[in-house]
């Protein structure tokens, strides 16, 4: 069966409009951004997902480092998932996540500079310095994020948690 048919049969209307209406505005057509704002309105998800920074930056040193192997992609994506949930918790403040956020990030530079130092192309004692300087430069940042994420949750007052967190029903029944 062929995926193109596949993929508009299960694709919501309004992703083929948004579509249309992007090329529009790519093309110069200022008129079509008051509808793309009103369908951002409506459907939060799509800019809270293309909007995400975050993302977008593991997605691309994920495929740098699995020199897009779709086995290593998906085993990279698994592991900074399982790390940004560990580090994050249960009820991470936005602060939190976004400490997390750059932890990770650092993370997957510091491997990839680590990566490229640990098999170097044949080249010049200067270029083995350089490599050496990138990878103290990369170490350093991801030590700060790693040191900003603690010292922020050594500041953060315990059992901080996200209004939706609590149960007021259940909060209502311990206080009597």
């Amino acid at each position: 069966m062929d995926v193109e048919l596949l993929k508009s049969a299960s694709e919501p209307p309004i992703a083929a409009e948004l579509r249309a209406l992007v090329e529009l505005a790519q093309g110069g057509d200022a008129t079509v951004l008051a509808r793309i704002r009103q369908i951002l309105n409506g459907y939060p998800e799509i800019w809270q997902y293309v909007g995400n920074l975050s993302v977008h930056v593991e997605q691309a040193w994920t495929a740098i480092l699995a020199a897009h192997s779709p086995l290593a992609i998906e085993c990279m994506q698994r592991a900074t998932a399982e790390m940004r949930a560990e580090l994050a918790g249960e009820h991470p403040t936005r602060l939190e996540r976004l400490l997390v956020d750059q932890v990770v990030a650092t993370w997957l530079q510091l491997k990839h500079v680590e990566a490229a130092s640990a098999d170097p192309p044949h080249g010049s004692l200067e270029q083995g310095r350089f490599r050496l300087r990138c990878a103290d430069s990369a170490q350093k940042r991801h030590l700060a994020a790693v040191q900003t994420l603690t010292t922020v949750r050594a500041l953060l007052p315990s059992g901080l948690a996200p209004a939706q967190a609590v149960n007021v029903h259940e909060l209502k029944m311990q206080l009597g």
